[in-house]
């Protein structure tokens, strides 16, 4: 099984010790004690911008069928994030699947579009520039 481009197999030691260091946190949902959502963040400090507080979501899901449990787990983070005095939120979503419309939610929720993610698989045996024109 894979993840987008990569075999899927978390990492249980890093999370647990990004946990325990207090980088990782999930959020997670229930519908009478079954688990129905997880949302999943990194916390860090922005190398770019000396004492910037920033979070990178990492793994959202949510069964299908459960959009108003996604609303409220966002909602709860958001909340969670300016408690935590966090500046920037980093949000992402697929170009395919499941995910592809989440971008729509994010800008709903005032989100900006602000690049696009390339993944590129090492060992590179791609193309190679001769030139760059700029």
């Amino acid at each position: 099984m894979e993840v987008g481009m990569r075999p899927y197999g978390p990492d249980w030691h890093g999370l647990i010790q990004n946990e325990s260091a207090g980088t990782f946190k999930v959020l997670t949902a229930r519908k009478a004690g079954e688990l129905v959502g997880y949302f999943s963040w990194m916390i860090d400090f922005d190398l770019e911008s000396y004492g910037t507080l920033i979070v990178h979501q990492c793994a959202w899901y949510v069964r299908p069928g459960n959009f108003a449990v996604a609303q409220r787990m966002f909602h709860w983070a958001m909340i969670e994030f300016q408690r935590l005095n966090v500046k920037m939120v980093y949000l992402h979503n697929a170009e395919r699947g499941r995910g592809k419309t989440l971008g729509k939610f994010f800008e709903r929720m005032g989100a900006i579009h602000m690049s696009n993610t390339y993944a590129l698989k090492v060992p590179w045996t791609g193309k190679h520039l001769t030139h760059y024109d700029e």
